[in-house]
């Protein structure tokens, strides 16, 4: 392999920062479910700390890697070594990847044939993302994680619903290294400030990232907008008009099929089932009765946060 192998002791998160990881190639190219391009760049350039929580979902995976690993290996008469190793490119040594392991021949260990990736799934999840192969995120990852090592096949297993175990065989693609290989580059670029900062898309990661990298403001403080984004204004005042519009609209259609259906749980159209108006129980806490109630625990587990409001405060000419 031709790549460098660094020790398990480095600082991963640190290390990871400053560089681009398999992970991280899917935000590049636009196709993460979890992080956009913009708020990778703020990861990445120090404005915005990588500490997304850990759900259970992924404890859980992390618990079974170690489990699903050996499975593989006992399936398929093959093994994995060099489990959990930080590789570097080593000439761009920015393009890194943390390999779940490397598959070997249990007869010769010493010739790598390919990497190793284990992921976990639902079972609703394998059957909307995974119905026809590797996910493109996935997809990417592990491309990106065949070029940084020189390898040319990857065996992807899969847990699904912790019940069956799924394994995918994944040649190395040339012509989609090469085009990551550009998204990856210029992304690096702007990252080291040789170029400017990826364009703001409208994707919910990158709000989120925004609101979170610049949650506090400077009391008093004012900036004159540059002249090239009075057209982005505009358009995001008739934005706005244009949902309080439709909003208007959704109110009038869904108040006329409330009248018609009554007290009816079920409606249905030409014999189709298309709207549902159940009860159910919702359960609430009641904050101003507790206030009243009981004043001085209300005031114990009250949490003050500041936090930063976006208004739109006039037209445009």
């Amino acid at each position: 392999m031709s790549s460098l192998v660094r020790g398990k002791d480095v600082d991963w998160l640190e290390w990871r920062r400053h560089g681009i990881g398999g992970s991280d190639a899917a935000a590049i190219a636009g196709l993460s479910p979890w992080r956009s391009q913009f708020a990778l760049w703020l990861i990445k350039t120090g404005q915005l700390r990588d500490d997304a929580e850990e759900s259970e979902a992924m404890r859980w995976g992390t618990l079974l890697e170690p489990v699903i690993c050996d499975e593989f290996e006992r399936r398929n008469e093959l093994a994995v070594v060099d489990r959990q190793t930080c590789v570097e490119d080593p000439y761009e040594p920015w393009r890194r990847v943390t390999l779940d392991g490397l598959v070997v021949s249990p007869s010769d260990r010493s010739l790598p044939l390919g990497i190793y990736e284990g992921k976990t799934t639902s079972t609703l999840r394998y059957g909307l993302d995974w119905s026809e192969g590797l996910p493109d995120h996935y997809a990417l990852q592990v491309q990106h994680a065949l070029s940084v090592t020189a390898q040319a096949r990857a065996w992807v297993t899969c847990l699904v619903g912790g019940q069956r175990l799924r394994v995918f065989e994944v040649q190395r693609d040339e012509d989609v290294i090469e085009l990551l290989l550009r998204f990856e580059r210029t992304f690096w670029a702007r990252v080291e400030g040789r170029l400017g900062p990826p364009p703001v898309d409208g994707s919910v990661h990158t709000t989120a990232a925004i609101r979170e990298a610049l949650r506090a403001s400077t009391p008093g403080k004012a900036v004159e907008l540059p002249a090239e984004l009075a057209p982005t204004l505009k358009t995001l005042v008739e934005a706005k008009s244009a949902i309080k519009v439709a909003e208007g609209w959704a109110r009038e259609a869904q108040n006329a099929l409330m009248v018609s259906m009554g007290d009816a749980e079920v409606a249905y159209l030409d014999g189709r089932e298309v709207v549902t108006w159940r009860e159910h129980e919702e359960h609430r806490l009641d904050q101003k009765a507790l206030r009243e109630a009981e004043p001085a625990l209300a005031e114990r587990y009250t949490r003050t946060s500041t936090v930063r409001t976006f208004l739109v405060k006039g037209g445009t000419a």
